[in-house]
């Protein structure tokens, strides 16, 4: 099993991934639509990575969605322009908050 880590250096993945934290990934599972994953672009002979939720599109594309849509918009990219896709090895950073809140009633 391969395994490596990579340093978030951006917030495009707040709410759940934070700047900063180390992330670690490998190539033993198969990534799935809705997945984090390590993503590496092609660009210019260079390789750029991004961390990101990952959705598989018709004619052969796929959708790069970031937790945080409100500082980031989501990226479509031709599937030809990626190196790899690589999804991320649970668990998140203990300080991520939850997804949603459940109310306590007063006394």
């Amino acid at each position: 099993m391969s395994i490596w880590a990579g340093k978030v250096e951006n917030n495009s993945m707040d709410w759940t991934i934070k700047t900063d934290d180390i992330v670690f990934y490998t190539d033993e599972q198969k990534p799935l639509n809705g997945d984090i994953c390590m993503v590496a672009i092609k660009e210019h002979g260079k390789l750029s990575y991004s961390v990101k939720r990952v959705y598989f599109l018709k004619d052969c594309k796929v959708l790069l969605q970031p937790d945080n849509f409100l500082q980031y918009p989501p990226e479509t990219i031709e599937l030809d322009k990626i190196f790899s896709i690589r999804p991320l090895i649970h668990p998140f950073p203990k300080h991520n908050p939850p997804r949603f809140y459940i109310p306590v009633p007063s006394k």
